[in-house]
């Protein structure tokens, strides 16, 4: 954040809390316009912010302004021993207050628990701009942000808030030992819109930050610490303890008890299977530094696939320090022994130093691993000749790479064709119908998962039950989530009685509200003539909102370990 913006946000959090401050001296003309009373953001800061979310005092100072107790019993979410639950109908929308107070993990990747309080305002029945409001009170950008959820992490400081961000792991744990973590949810769904305020209080014991060194020793004596393997024969299961610190059974990413075992004694399968768990197991198990040792042991033992993992841990400066020439090194010795991902990888290294003789080196590197069939080398061929990267540009030669990617179910070959004969790019025959064809054939595999998902979902709720039907599918009209649901269903390819008609109407429910995958939806129906009359110039349209197209025509790296030898 620059110093202008901490002065800027400085000055907010002064007017803010100026006029707060008057309002609880104040407080029989704080409540005195309905329009004040009902103003979910005034309520928030007098309630919530004003009294540090601490539960008894916002309890006090919320039914001083009209709020009672719910009629409904509230669970406190994990780890909170106190909660209240109070909420005021205003005669335009419902509000409810929740307070609560108890623990919480620090992250999931640093199990301590420290003490917390949380608060939380929502809105029922009339709108509210919950973001703008999140936006401005924080004033920093949020961590995430997706369709109905802005979530923020700051650092609450005199001098003006900053973000966050755990990735910063040591900065944010002397963060939170000071005392000025928060964070802040901002939530719209289903008709109602809230914040949800959480603020970690300062341990009583210091949080000390993780050692790599000291995780990395303590995997040689127990590999899958701090979780741990219970049950009987063959049902065994390996339970991790979750933020709450209870232990829940957690995937074992393909190992087995016996899988350190044989790493040790030479098994180079399973060296690259404790590599990959490391990497991408369970969070409170994940060690970047004994990953990178048995990446560095399979290699060392002469597995290709070994070197090909050290050399991404050398290029993302994951358990090694980053280093550039190690990965190359690492790349070029799996290279060396016609490993495919390991010569895409070298030839991306080689193409951010230059285009010019490098170039040339790349594509023969690139052309070596399509040649052995991998498709990712057969896409990024067609990007090398499409491109002119070491080699004349050669529009016929980068559609043969294409096709022959898109033969192999390769979705990004298939949208770019798409967008190839749609547009008519490198002097290919302008042609719309043809470029509807591949983009649908590259948006189906990823919508097909969704229907999968749909398909799930119908035996749940029994979408085809005619007495469930007629309530879900009215329920739709004001429920996005719903509609593309309830769409997904009824075009369901697999399904025996599709409704395509139906299918497109509710698209449109779930469109309008911002669904992507309806909009796709709609793309391939309109494509395919399927339940409304064909119009390629819709689809192409509709289709050109994939986001997978934004990076379909950027040259493609290997970028998840290896974790059992090609066979």
């Amino acid at each position: 954040m620059s110093g202008n913006s901490r002065r800027h946000l400085c000055t907010q959090r002064n007017i803010r809390f100026s006029a707060l401050m008057m309002a609880i001296l104040a407080p029989s003309t704080a409540f005195a316009a309905q329009a004040d009373a009902d103003d979910p953001a005034l309520l928030f800061t007098t309630l919530c912010a004003e009294n540090g979310a601490k539960m008894d005092a916002v309890e006090k100072a919320a039914r001083k302004a009209g709020f009672v107790t719910v009629s409904v019993p509230v669970k406190p979410p994990p780890g909170m021993t106190g909660i209240v639950a109070l909420e005021r109908d205003t005669g335009t929308g419902r509000l409810a207050l929740v307070a609560s107070t108890g623990t919480s993990a620090v992250l999931k990747d640093v199990p301590d628990q420290v003490p917390v309080r949380s608060c939380t305002v929502t809105l029922a029945g009339r709108e509210w701009d919950v973001r703008g409001f999140a936006r401005a009170w924080v004033g920093v950008e949020p961590l995430l942000d997706v369709e109905g959820t802005a979530l923020y992490s700051y650092f609450e400081r005199a001098g003006g808030n900053a973000v966050a961000d755990n990735d910063d792991l040591p900065r944010f744990i002397a963060g939170v030992n000071a005392g000025e973590v928060r964070t802040l949810a901002a939530i719209e769904r289903d008709g109602a819109s809230g914040l949800s305020w959480v603020v970690f209080e300062t341990p009583a014991t210091p949080i000390r930050l993780p050692d790599p060194q000291e995780m990395a020793r303590r995997h040689e004596s127990e590999a899958f610490a701090p979780c741990k393997w219970e049950g009987r024969g063959k049902a065994r299961s390996l339970m991790c303890p979750s933020e709450t610190g209870k232990f829940e059974q957690a995937p074992a990413r393909g190992v087995t008890e016996a899988t350190p075992a044989s790493a040790r004694g030479g098994d180079l399968a399973a060296m690259l299977k404790m590599a990959v768990f490391y990497a991408d197991g369970p969070k409170s198990v994940r060690d970047p530094a004994s990953s990178a040792m048995w990446s560095r042991k399979a290699a060392d033992g002469g597995a290709a696939e070994g070197a090909f993992n050290l050399g991404l841990a050398y290029q993302a400066g994951f358990g090694v320090a980053a280093d550039r020439d190690e990965a190359m090194r690492w790349y070029r010795s799996a290279a060396d022994r016609q490993f495919a991902p390991a010569m895409i990888n070298l030839a991306g290294l080689l193409l951010d130093q230059t285009a010019g003789e490098d170039g040339a080196a790349a594509l023969e590197l690139v052309r070596a691993a399509a040649d052995a069939g991998s498709a990712d080398a057969m896409f990024d061929m067609g990007h090398l000749h499409e491109n002119g990267i070491g080699a004349a540009r050669d529009m016929v030669e980068a559609m043969r790479w294409y096709r022959l990617a898109a033969d192999k179910k390769d979705s990004d070959a298939r949208r770019r064709l798409g967008l190839i004969h749609a547009d008519g790019i490198g002097g290919v025959a302008r042609d719309e119908a043809e470029g509807v064809r591949w983009l649908i054939a590259g948006v189906k595999p990823s919508l097909g998962i969704a229907e999968a998902l749909a398909g799930m979902q119908a035996i749940i709720q029994g979408f085809d039950d005619p007495k469930r039907r007629a309530s879900l599918t009215a329920a739709a009209e004001s429920n996005p989530e719903l509609a593309l649901q309830l769409g997904l269903h009824f075009v369901n390819r697999s399904r025996a009685s599709r409704e395509p008609v139906e299918a497109m109407r509710l698209f449109r429910i779930a469109a309008k509200a911002g669904k992507a995958a309806a909009v796709l939806e709609m793309g391939i129906l309109y494509g395919e003539g399927d339940g409304v009359e064909r119009n390629d110039a819709e689809a192409l349209r509709l289709l050109r909102m994939d986001p997978n197209l934004r990076t379909s025509g950027a040259f493609r790296r290997v970028t998840r370990l290896i974790d059992a030898p090609a066979r």
